[in-house]
């Protein structure tokens, strides 16, 4: 299985050459770079340096510290990890939100260091996101990752911490400004939940446990 956004677009031969690879690998999951296009002009962004072959604890640690690209397009599923995995309706950034379960639900990810996917980037629309829902649906899409993780793969929860600090403060000042109160302080509450370990994680920056204690302050 594969998705396109209706924005974007994708090389021709893109699936033939992720569905080679997962003939080549016996991967449940094939996934590629893609090109981010601004004004017209393809911007290359790449994950790593070279094709690789990750097992599903190896890839989580990417997903955890963001170090991997969450989006669901870009990538080639064996459709069998949706029979237990469903896309969360009415929300955004709902690949953000899934996708460690898929790929919990994998044996082998492949990786193709190949640009093969066009991501169309509209500017007036980046202005036009910037709503308190669209700010909490990527803070719940992170807190739901790191609950994920907590559950299943503790050792590596610790990586989620970063952006879940970002996402959270952002969102509730965002709240806080369009006096959205009852949303800001929820944020707050999930935020205040794991602030003990956070602010105590050596892997958490400065400057984003200082975001967290002025939240919570």
């Amino acid at each position: 299985m594969g998705f396109v956004d209706s924005d974007d677009y994708i090389a021709p031969d893109m699936y033939e050459k992720l569905y080679e690879e997962t003939i080549k690998t016996k991967a449940d999951i094939v996934i590629c770079d893609h090109f981010r296009v601004e004004q017209g002009k393809p911007i290359p962004r790449t994950s790593f340096a070279k094709n690789q072959i990750f097992t599903r604890e190896d890839l989580m640690k990417e997903l955890a510290s963001d170090g991997l690209t969450s989006y669901i397009w870009c990538k080639l599923y064996k459709k069998e990890l949706f029979e237990e995995v469903k896309f969360i309706e009415g929300y955004n950034f709902e690949d953000l939100a899934i996708l460690h379960e898929l790929v919990h639900r994998a044996t082998k990810i492949a990786y193709l260091h190949e640009c093969l996917y066009y991501y169309f980037i509209n500017p007036r629309g980046l202005v036009a996101n910037l709503t308190t829902k669209s700010e909490w649906d990527h803070f719940v899409a992170w807190y739901r990752r790191t609950a994920f993780l907590k559950e299943h793969y503790p050792d590596i929860v610790e990586g989620t911490y970063n952006s879940l600090i970002y996402c959270g403060t952002r969102a509730y000042w965002l709240c806080e400004y369009r006096k959205k109160n009852e949303l800001s302080q929820e944020v707050r509450k999930l935020l205040k939940a794991e602030a003990a370990k956070m602010l105590t994680s050596t892997g958490v920056r400065t400057k984003n446990k200082l975001r967290l204690i002025e939240v919570l302050m």
